[in-house]
């Protein structure tokens, strides 16, 4: 053994005398309270050796009386931003702490620990509760090399028996507590997973405590806050030393224990049983003084033995009407001859005991508050008032023990969310809560490239005929289609972040106020809800009343926002500070301060306005491409023209050529056309002449004749 390994194991030999020291003193410490401890634990379950004793047990009875008053349910967390502002980090990282816890709190059986502590907060005076944190497993790898897997990393709650906790004797609070200690047995291979080869030598011992496992070790696991360090006790030596595993605020794993602040003057818890103990055993000696005289009221009697046996049994166990003849001397009266016991003093004194009986189960009532509860007992014929005031009574007595309870579970609820911030990173968190994490900048690049792929190839995709202006115009359009493709990503992804969601921008500055303690406590209220059983109504009258504060807000303000007397911002803020104290509030601010698309566009974001400066320097190198591919384009337009210029010339030229040689055409058709005229002239000419030389006289001969008619007639004048 080297120097060094010497020097230690001398520390360590001498730490474990030191404590040695302090843990047996603090036992006897103790001692007094484990034996009042098991002492009322086995009057709640009414185990005694003694037979044939009848017990009161009234402490059962209170016991089952306040455990559903001062819990029943399993609380919810209500974690919330510390000022109700409009900080956007703080509220997603309240949400993502709430949603761990209670997915925690579920995983672990809260609500069975958490029932069970009260159990021991009732009976025993202390209700313990400590949380562990789990790294995972350490496995090995293929090349033998031993890591941490923490995939299995968890967060558990364990009920914590009374006689296996003690604290500092010398503490007088808890905040002045030095050190606490756990005990636990553990077997052989328990100690050698836990400590290795420093566990080789501890030998196991079980003879001296029943309760021990078989062949299990005792160890004490101290907490020593004033050297923030863990150390693991036994009788035989100081096993290891731990550095603080936890690094926890407040340092203990446990929070402060029902019933530690019962006694001013100590850590150790008064009992509730011990403040009417000697009523309860008074309660028990006239009990059982009442069932041995109920014993002794029996109709029984004697009778002389000079009256006929005979005559005594009929008179005294005759059926109802039943009649029987004398067989004896019927000058004696049989009446004075029979004596019947007289019960009525042994009734009075159980009328007395009975009534003495009431008196002091009244007394304990007092005592423990339960005559409260039976005071505000509500008749159906009471009015609404009175019944609420009774039951506002009943409940003043009963308050402190519910808040001691809350107390100590919201104290839990804090270590919870602290191990899970300090162990769990933000994406595993985000998973595990189903916080949704939105890359806008991400999302806009990645959206812009695909549109800026999908236009290249339309474009490509054009048809080959397509020149000129109308492929601008097509050109244009395709455009138009990416932008719009583009803004409805984008537009997507904006929606995303309403609901329960963050941007990537921010998941660095949640993580930071989740892991840093001093951010947190400032940022972040940890509460619960109450952990008694609420009227049926509540929960229904929270929502009504959140509706009409909502709906009286929105009557005294719109009419302000539409004479333009506040400013739509103001009006936001002033409906974000009347929705952020209810918890549906919470749930629903997204929405409820939601603005106008048009606001959106006229007020963007950064994480907006930088993916609109990426999306103006793509439009910008695209609009140059455009350009070019307009100035190539107008290039071979002027050249097309000069093309068309040219063959409309030669066109006319042709044009020309086609109308000479058609009016040529033409005109050699009209003189055909006339010579076939003339002639067909000439040859009707001739046909004619035929036919008038045939029939028709010659001119010759028509002169003679009308010669002849003219001398005819001049002879007869």
């Amino acid at each position: 053994m080297s120097d060094e390994e010497q020097k230690k194991s001398k520390q360590k030999a001498e730490l474990h005398e030191v404590w040695k020291k302090i843990i047996d003193n603090t036992l006897i410490f103790h001692e007094k309270y484990f034996g009042e401890a098991k002492k009322y634990e086995d009057i709640y379950k009414d185990q005694f050796n003694i037979e044939d004793v009848n017990r009161y047990n009234i402490f059962y009875a209170n016991t089952e009386t306040l455990a559903p008053l001062v819990y029943s349910r399993l609380p919810q967390p209500n974690i919330t931003r510390r000022f109700k502002d409009d900080n956007e980090e703080a509220k997603i990282a309240s949400e993502i702490l709430e949603r761990s816890i209670s997915y925690f709190l579920e995983i672990t059986k809260a609500d069975t620990i958490f029932s069970k502590a009260r159990k021991d907060f009732l009976i025993n005076g202390r209700g313990l509760i400590r949380v562990y944190m789990e790294d995972g497993e350490i496995v090995k790898t293929d090349d033998g090399e031993e890591v941490l897997d923490d995939t299995n990393k968890r967060i558990y709650l364990k009920r914590i028996a009374y006689k296996d906790f003690i604290t500092d004797s010398t503490a007088t609070s808890w905040d002045e507590l030095n050190w606490l200690a756990f005990r636990s047995y553990k077997t052989k291979d328990e100690l050698l997973e836990l400590f290795g080869k420093d566990a080789a030598d501890l030998e196991l011992d079980s003879s001296n405590n029943k309760d021990q496992k078989p062949e299990s070790l005792e160890v004490w696991e101290i907490w020593d806050k004033v050297n923030n360090q863990v150390l693991w006790f036994c009788q035989e030596k100081i096993i290891q030393v731990d550095e603080d595993p936890y690094n926890l605020t407040n340092f203990y794993p446990i929070a402060r224990p029902t019933g530690t602040d019962s006694d001013p003057s100590s850590l150790l818890p008064i009992p509730l049983y011990r403040m009417y103990k000697s009523q309860a055993e008074e309660l028990n000696i006239l009990d059982e003084r009442i069932n041995k005289l109920v014993e002794q009221i029996k109709y029984t009697g004697v009778y002389n033995t000079i009256s006929e046996s005979e005559d005594v049994q009929n008179l005294l166990n005759g059926e109802d009407g039943e009649f029987n003849p004398l067989s004896g001397n019927t000058g004696v009266s049989i009446k004075d001859q029979i004596f019947v016991k007289d019960i009525v003093p042994i009734a009075n004194t159980v009328t007395v005991l009975t009534q003495q009986k009431a008196q002091i189960i009244n007394n304990i009532r007092e005592i423990t508050g339960l005559s409260d509860i039976v005071r505000g007992v509500s008749i159906a014929s009471e009015t609404a008032t009175a019944q609420r005031l009774k039951g506002d009574f009943a409940i003043s007595r009963i308050q402190p023990l519910q808040r001691a309870n809350e107390i100590a579970i919201k104290d839990t609820i804090e270590i919870m969310a602290e191990l899970i911030c300090e162990n769990y990173t933000i994406e595993e968190l985000a998973k595990i809560t189903g916080c949704n994490i939105v890359d806008l900048e991400s999302v806009a690049e990645t959206a812009q490239d695909n549109q800026n792929m999908l236009l290249q190839e339309a474009v490509n995709n054009l048809p080959q005929n397509i020149a000129g202006e109308q492929k601008v115009q097509q050109m244009e359009t395709l455009k138009q289609q990416a932008k719009i493709g583009f803004d409805k990503t984008i537009k997507i992804a904006q929606d995303e972040l309403k609901g329960f969601a963050m941007e990537m921008q921010q998941v660095e500055r949640v993580d930071k106020i989740l892991k840093d303690d001093i951010l947190r406590s400032f940022s972040i209220d940890i509460e619960t809800d109450s952990t008694i059983s609420v009227d049926q109504q509540q929960e229904k009258t929270e929502r009504m009343e959140f509706v009409a504060s909502l709906t009286n807000f929105a009557g005294q303000f719109t009419p302000l926002l539409q004479a333009g007397v506040i400013q739509p911002e103001a009006f936001n803020q002033f409906l974000g500070f009347v929705a952020r104290p209810f918890k549906i509030g919470r749930n629903i601010e997204e929405y409820l301060l939601a603005k106008p698309s048009e606001e959106e566009e006229s007020q963007p974001s950064q994480e907006e306005i930088l993916a609109q400066a990426e999306n103006e320097r793509q439009e910008k190198e695209f609009q140059f491409k455009v350009e070019s591919e307009k100035a190539k384009i107008n290039l071979e337009q002027q050249k097309i023209d000069i093309e068309k210029t040219k063959v409309l010339q030669n066109q006319k030229q042709f044009d020309d050529k086609i109308d000479i040689e058609k009016t040529r055409v033409l005109q050699n058709q009209r003189q055909f056309d006339d010579k076939i005229n003339f002639e067909d002239a000439n040859k009707a000419a001739d046909r004619q002449s035929d036919v008038l030389q045939q029939v028709a006289p010659s001119a010759e001969e028509i002169i003679e004749s009308r010669t002849q008619r003219l001398n005819e007639t001049i002879r007869n004048d």
